[in-house]
């Protein structure tokens, strides 16, 4: 089987979730990344230079000027609707090295009015290699394709950067099913980001060829590990594992084993992502807020993790009851770990012993803002490359709101980072993320949405009423800008466009 290894310079280092800006070193990795885009063929005889053909790209929806459709109680949500699904089988397998190799097999279903001429993959690890890691990432993962097969077949691929591209001798039609399934090898870099080997404690994130969104088009970016640059829409998972010793396995699933393991079985049904941690020399405890199953895994003192504990099911309780249930049966807390969400696991950094330090940079914030995100972004999905301030706007919002209504703070002290970084930010939201080159992605995306929507609202109730609203309408659908505008106009009887064109991009 033909087999393709790409050539790419670096990329940046931007943790949407850990609220750091561009650096200048950053800044300049975006830039060789964007000026590059080709991939070495690899034959037997020969290495010649290709590159991934053009394939048809999804558009973006036009925001739509003017005055609200109808009233909210009579207005109709029109959600994007993806149009093809995918359905997972994982056996992963580590050795006594912490080598991994993988078997994923992916059901792939054309549910669109499309005949597809190819099938693209998100493949995450392959941007950490030596060849394609940033300059600021010290370490590497190693990945190797054994094979690929569509449906029993061995098949040819290209892979460029983080892009898994099946060229289809035969095209896919609309209502066809057909299964793929990638053999590779990897290894997980030390302290690298989010998919990371940090003391031995080893975080799978975006570990396995994702299926890319469709919507008359591909819906695939580069990588640029900008905020969230991938996007997959809801699949179930199956996920089987082997490891050389017990380890304590934390993951998307609902079934994670109560001690450690060394292998068993996962299984997930109606989420965004599988995230696996393989953690040891981490103490976990453990608590139920109603009937859900809340764990926190760290290294701190015993003392210190129930306080955290303590904070997650009542941050997690005030959400179900302000917005909707959360939609699983357990939900982990990492605390040794940048800030990320994933499907019914969130990591957070190390808390400071008492968690004195409670303000907009603190991992107490951290906390109720990674939680938060399992409804936006778990429970209502966005697209994060174009529409990143749908998810972490309305996610800081309600983070605001939780500090107001639960802990009792005041408007003012709540907003005042926010007020701070909205008054040096001249950037729009509504821009693909690579746009943000030039700063203002956190003012943009995190900040300014929240003060925005505090206009509209002006009570804790009252917010929380749009935004439970919100969820129940668009719960497991896809939300762009143009759709989040038309609601918030129905919603607040808003006559124009005055309100959102001060701060988001109409273009």
């Amino acid at each position: 089987m033909k087999k393709v290894m790409m050539f790419l310079l670096a990329i940046t280092l931007i943790s949407a979730c850990s609220h750091t800006p561009n650096t200048l070193q950053e800044k300049k990795e975006l830039k060789a990344h964007l000026g590059k885009g080709h991939v070495s063929k690899e034959t037997s005889v020969e290495k010649k230079i290709v590159g991934i053909p053009e394939y048809p790209k999804a558009a973006q929806r036009k925001i739509v000027k003017g005055g609200p459709d109808d009233s909210i109680s009579n207005f109709r949500p029109d959600p994007i609707q993806n149009e093809n699904k995918a359905t997972y089988k994982l056996d992963l397998t580590m050795d006594s090295e912490e080598k991994f190799t993988v078997t994923a097999e992916v059901k792939v279903e054309n549910i669109s009015k499309d005949e597809w001429n190819e099938i693209v993959f998100y493949f995450i690890p392959n941007a950490f290699t030596e060849e394609n890691k940033p300059e600021s990432l010290k370490n590497a993962a190693e990945v190797s394709i054994s094979s690929i097969e569509l449906d029993g077949e061995k098949a040819d691929y290209l892979l460029d950067h983080d892009t898994l591209y099946l060229p289809l001798e035969e095209s896919f039609k609309p209502g066809e099913e057909r299964s793929v399934t990638v053999r590779y090898t990897l290894t997980v870099p030390e302290f690298g980001f989010r998919l990371s080997n940090n003391f031995n404690n080893i975080y799978l994130a975006e570990w396995y060829p994702m299926l890319a969104t469709y919507h008359s088009g591909w819906r695939k970016e580069d990588y640029i590990v900008s905020g969230e640059s991938y996007f997959t829409d809801y699949s179930d998972f199956k996920v089987k594992y082997s490891l050389p010793e017990e380890y304590m396995v934390l993951s998307t699933a609902d079934n994670d084993p109560a001690n450690p393991s060394a292998s068993g079985e996962l299984e997930s049904q109606n989420v965004k992502e599988f995230y696996m941690a393989l953690i040891k020399n981490m103490e976990v405890v453990q608590q139920t807020a109603g009937d859900v199953e809340v764990r926190v895994a760290g290294v701190a003192s015993t003392e210190s993790l129930k306080q955290i504990l303590d904070k997650s099911v009542n941050v997690l309780n005030y959400f179900s009851a302000k917005l909707s249930p959360y939609p699983q049966k357990q939900i982990d807390i990492i605390t040794d770990e940048g800030g990320m969400e994933y499907p019914g696991i969130v990591t957070i950094g190390p808390f400071n012993e008492g968690h004195k330090d409670e303000g907009r940079g603190s991992q107490y914030f951290a906390l109720i803002h990674e939680i938060a995100h399992q409804w936006f972004y778990g429970t209502v999905n966005n697209d994060p490359y174009y529409d990143v301030f749908i998810d972490e706007g309305l996610t800081n919002f309600a983070t605001y709101l939780f500090l107001i209504g639960h802990d009792k703070k005041t408007p003012e002290e709540t907003f005042a980072f926010a007020e701070q970084h909205a008054a040096r930010t001249t950037a729009l939201a509504h821009l693909p993320l690579h746009e943000y080159l030039n700063g203002g992605f956190m003012g943009a995306n995190y900040e300014i949405p929240p003060l925005k929507l505090w206009e509209l609202t002006g009570g804790e109730k009252e917010a929380f009423d749009y935004l439970s609203k919100y969820v129940e309408l668009y719960s497991y659908q896809e939300v762009d800008t143009a759709e989040w505008i038309r609601f918030t106009k129905s919603y607040f009887k808003l006559n124009d466009d005055q309100f959102f064109q001060e701060w988001i991009s109409y273009e």
